[in-house]
C-alpha cells in the first residue's frame, strides 16, 4: 500500500464502540448540567447515582459489543467526501 491509497477501515462515527464510549462519557456531565439548572445538591447526587449506573452499564455493554462485532479498524473521524 502506498501513501496515496486510503487505509481500509471505517469512520469513527460509524463505530458502535465509539458510540458506547460516548454514552458512558455523557453520564459524567450530569452533575454539571444539573448544577447549572439550580437543582438541589441532594437531588443532584441521587440523579448522578442513577444516571451513572444506567448509562455507564449500557454504554459499556454497547462498547464491548461494538469491539466484539468489529470487522474493520477505525481510520477517520467521519466519512470522507467521495
Amino acid at each position: 500500500m502506498t501513501q496515496l491509497e486510503p487505509m481500509p477501515g471505517k469512520p469513527a462515527i460509524q463505530s458502535t464502540t465509539i458510540w458506547g464510549a460516548v454514552a458512558t462519557l455523557a453520564a459524567l456531565v450530569v452533575h454539571v448540567v444539573l448544577s447549572r439548572l439550580n437543582v438541589a445538591p441532594a437531588d443532584i447526587q441521587s440523579a448522578i447515582g442513577d444516571v451513572n449506573d444506567i448509562v455507564g452499564a449500557v454504554g459499556s455493554m454497547v462498547a464491548i459489543y461494538g469491539r466484539w462485532k468489529a470487522t474493520a479498524p477505525i481510520t477517520t473521524l467521519v466519512k470522507p467526501e467521495a
